[in-house]
């Protein structure tokens, strides 16, 4: 298949999906019944993925977007590359996003973040609409999805929808 047609990767993490997937519909299922059959064939409980990379069109942007967007995560600079290249990961973190600037015109992608609590989430999207994300859905419960699925969305420098989600209940 061609890059942007299918799922970049998935991971399973404590009984939690971490997705990273583009949002198409070529498998013949949404992303999340996708993500719910790899859940139930994932017995091994590790990660699936080790990195994430694509390209931005506006590299400064898109690091300072990322950063400012997924701080309340704990989402740090691991290393940069030149010209124009990023890493980023939350400390000890086992997996990462790197971003790099390029001309060409990526398809847009959907990145869902792990949050480990509710008030994550909250912040995700505060920080994200703050560092110039635009609102594709604010904090809640998205019970289509799930009883406890609590996400926010945002569009990123690129049109890319950047999600925070939570999967346990409230506290």
């Amino acid at each position: 298949g061609v890059h942007g047609q299918k799922p970049v990767a998935t991971s399973r993490k404590a009984g939690r999906c971490l997705r990273v997937l583009l949002h198409s519909r070529a498998w013949g299922l949404t992303p999340w019944e996708r993500c719910a059959r790899r859940q139930a064939q994932d017995t091994s409980g590790e990660r699936m993925f080790d990195h994430v990379k694509f390209g931005v069109s506006d590299y400064a942007a898109s690091k300072a977007f990322f950063l400012k967007a997924l701080e309340p995560l704990g989402v740090t600079v691991v290393t940069e590359w030149p010209p124009n290249g990023v890493e980023l990961s939350q400390p000890k973190g086992t997996v990462s996003l790197c971003l790099f600037q390029t001309e060409e015109k990526p398809a847009h992608l959907h990145l869902a973040f792990t949050a480990g609590n509710r008030q994550q989430v909250d912040a995700f999207y505060r920080a994200a609409l703050e560092a110039g994300g635009t609102d594709n859905g604010a904090p809640g419960l998205r019970p289509h999805y799930h009883a406890n699925y609590y996400a926010a969305f945002v569009i990123g420098p690129d049109g890319h929808n950047i999600e925070a989600v939570c999967h346990e209940r409230a506290a």
